[in-house]
């Protein structure tokens, strides 16, 4: 992988918790889970991680990490914001 990437990630949250899906430069966000101080973080069998938070008065953007320590090449950092 490499270069600069373009995706659409879906947030569900409600209650206190909820869930993002969709993916990025071939990462999986599906199941990554929004806690309720506005973090995210997803755990892969290899290790790897998702880590990221919200910003914002009303949470309409997100920045964060995707870290795989076996395989540094596939890392990346990442940013959206609410459409």
């Amino acid at each position: 992988n490499g270069g600069v990437f373009s995706s659409t990630l879906t947030a569900n949250y409600g209650g206190g918790s909820g869930t993002l899906a969709g993916s990025l430069g071939g990462i999986t966000f599906t199941g990554t889970t929004i806690h309720s101080n506005g973090t995210f973080d997803k755990t892969f069998t290899n290790s790897a991680e998702i880590k990221g938070q919200f910003y914002g008065a009303a949470a309409d953007a997100l920045a964060g990490i995707y870290y795989n320590p076996a395989n540094g090449a596939n890392d990346m950092a990442f940013g959206g914001a609410k459409q």
